[in-house]
C-alpha cells in the first residue's frame, strides 16, 4: 500500500521499493535468497520520514544523468 505522500497526483503510479536503512543489508545480501528472509524488507516506507522536493522536468528521460537530475527547482 503506497504511502500519503506517493499518493498524491504529481506522483507515479509505480512506486519503488524505499528500504528502511536497518534492511539494506539483508536485501543486498547475495546468499540471502529465501523469500521469507527478504520479503518482510518489502513494507511500506512511512511517509514522515521521507520528504519531497521538486525537481527538474529532465528527471522524466532516460537518456539523462548527473547531478542536476537531483537538485531542487524554484516552486
Amino acid at each position: 500500500m503506497p504511502t500519503l505522500l506517493i499518493e498524491q497526483d504529481h506522483f507515479l503510479k509505480i512506486v519503488p521499493v524505499i528500504l528502511d536503512p536497518d534492511d539494506e543489508a539483508r536485501w543486498l545480501d547475495p546468499g540471502c535468497v529465501a523469500p521469507i528472509k527478504v520479503l518482510p524488507c518489502l513494507r511500506p516506507f512511512p511517509s514522515e520520514r521521507m520528504e519531497a522536493i521538486p525537481v527538474s522536468s529532465l528527471v522524466s528521460s532516460p537518456g539523462n544523468d548527473g547531478p542536476q537530475l537531483i537538485e531542487p527547482v524554484p516552486t
